[in-house]
């Protein structure tokens, strides 16, 4: 018969994979941090303000006069809602959409986001940590194939 696992054997399994789940929301944190840059440049949001899928995305969140702040916080409430960690499709569909709107953001104001975007941002990309490690793993080919922005978010 074999033996139950100790509370010692199931917390010496535990520290690590809680140990790589931090590694990885602070390196996402990090590397959102890095890429969206620590200047003042602006423009992202006045961009994702004019842009009608961040507008559908965010229903009756948004309003025309909103501020960078408020679009951050709207955002981040429409993408990661109440219960972190945990992500409804269409939280999912809204994350995607507003990844998406920012990617052609950023081309656009040569890879600056608005101060006081990225905050939001980035809490919301790092909320999403365990949603990405779980799709980008071998053997996902769902992912991939509904990774076009006209295709709707997967439910994970």
């Amino acid at each position: 018969m074999p033996e139950l696992p100790t509370r010692r054997s199931l917390r010496i399994r535990f520290v690590p994979v809680a140990a790589v789940v931090f590694c990885v929301v602070a390196a996402g944190g990090a590397a959102a941090w890095f890429l969206l840059g620590a200047d003042q440049k602006t423009g992202t949001c006045e961009a994702l303000l004019k842009d009608e899928h961040v507008r559908s995305a965010l229903g009756s969140s948004y309003k025309a006069d909103m501020s960078c702040s408020e679009l951050g916080e709207a955002v981040k409430k429409a993408a990661v809602g109440v219960q972190p960690g945990q992500h409804s499709l269409q939280q999912a569909q809204v994350m995607k959409t507003v990844v998406m709107a920012v990617d052609e953001s950023l081309e656009k104001t040569s890879g600056h986001i608005d101060a006081a975007l990225r905050v939001p941002f980035a809490e919301s990309l790092a909320d999403y940590a365990a949603d990405t490690a779980s799709t980008i793993g071998l053997g996902d080919r769902d992912y991939v194939r509904n990774g076009s922005p006209s295709k709707p978010g997967l439910e994970g």
